[in-house]
């Protein structure tokens, strides 16, 4: 099985904000360096297509993920705001789909230069991570990767297993859709152009 966890930052670590250098004004965040330890699961960047498997990073609920493909060296992230934050990971494969098992998503919440109580999961609430789609979407046209993982509650029929939860998504006008497994789905023939979900 697939294991993986956050080594670096600590949970509930607060991270100091370097002090300003002279005649420069106060910092307002500061590097945050990540690191992982992942068994049973092989990271890689091709050269040539740059695509490979690799370990996700996303900071709170911002639309960006970061591609950490060599987790034996640690990713640094430049600047992170003064606050609380939450960091979730999780191993990726080429076409973008996510590892479900559990044992193969962490998360951690730190804090830069103080706690301010945001970006905080409330205890023992499941964890919604929209996995795919994110931004613009490239690839094969009118193919689209839904993907999204849950922990903390198990995706299934309802009242099949006991606090079970399901996923719901829509699409522009289109009619909602419940799912209820922990599975990617791929949509098909999406036209280009900007949609919201």
């Amino acid at each position: 099985p697939v294991t993986l966890k956050i080594v670096s930052p600590k949970a509930d670590e607060v991270i100091a904000i370097p002090p300003a250098e002279a005649g420069q004004p106060a910092a307002t965040g500061a590097p945050v360096e990540v690191r992982v330890e992942l068994m049973g699961y092989e990271t890689f960047q091709d050269p040539a297509t740059k695509a490979g498997q690799y370990v996700a990073l996303v900071i709170d609920n911002i639309s960006t993920t970061f591609a950490y493909y060599d987790v034996t060296k640690p990713w640094v992230f430049k600047k992170i705001a003064r606050g609380t934050h939450m960091l979730r990971a999780f191993p990726v494969r080429p076409w973008g789909e996510s590892l479900k098992d559990d044992a193969a998503f962490a998360s951690v919440t730190f804090h830069v230069g103080e706690k301010d109580g945001k970006n905080v999961n409330e205890a023992g609430a499941p964890i919604l991570t929209v996995i795919s789609p994110r931004g613009k979407v490239k690839g094969e046209a009118g193919r689209v990767l839904l993907d999204f993982n849950v922990v903390g509650c198990a995706v299934a029929e309802k009242g099949s297993v006991p606090d079970s939860c399901r996923v719901r998504y829509k699409i522009d006008t289109q009619p909602e859709v419940t799912l209820s497994k922990k599975e990617a789905v791929w949509l098909e023939s999406v036209t280009p152009g900007k949609h919201a979900w």
